[in-house]
């Protein structure tokens, strides 16, 4: 007999985008606060990496939001958080070259990967209908 159940629900590889916006809305929070006092950036760059990470929290707490109240914008919005740390990665490389803020070498992959995941996957389509 076969299993006609169509795959829906927070698992399998959904599961992965969901960890990493958890564990990025974390780390956009502590480093936004201690680039303030000039950690990591220097003082003359604290309030644009403040701003600049604490709108990609915003869209990590909002994807996940939707995403754990099946809400049919949760993929679109966490697609938009993806590519918005994607931005910020290569901005914040161009702006702060010689500081702890490594290369994005690939940078470009796993965005263009999970875009296609959320566009394309079933668990998705199923999942999120409300």
């Amino acid at each position: 007999m076969t299993d006609k159940r169509k795959p829906e629900g927070i698992w399998g590889w959904l599961l992965l985008p969901v960890i990493g916006l958890i564990i990025g809305a974390i780390i956009s929070i502590i480093v936004s606060f201690l680039s303030l006092f000039g950690y990591f950036f220097g003082e003359e760059w604290a309030y644009l990496t403040f701003l600049l990470l604490l709108v990609g929290a915003f869209f990590s707490i909002y994807s996940l939001f939707l995403i754990f109240n099946k809400r049919k914008e949760a993929p679109r919005w966490t697609i938009l958080t993806i590519w918005y740390f994607t931005a910020v990665d290569i901005v914040l490389w161009l702006i702060l070259p010689d500081t702890l803020w490594e290369k994005p070498s690939g940078v470009l992959l796993a965005p263009v990967i999970w875009t296609l995941y959320f566009v394309y996957s079933k668990r998705v389509k199923n999942t999120f209908k409300k």
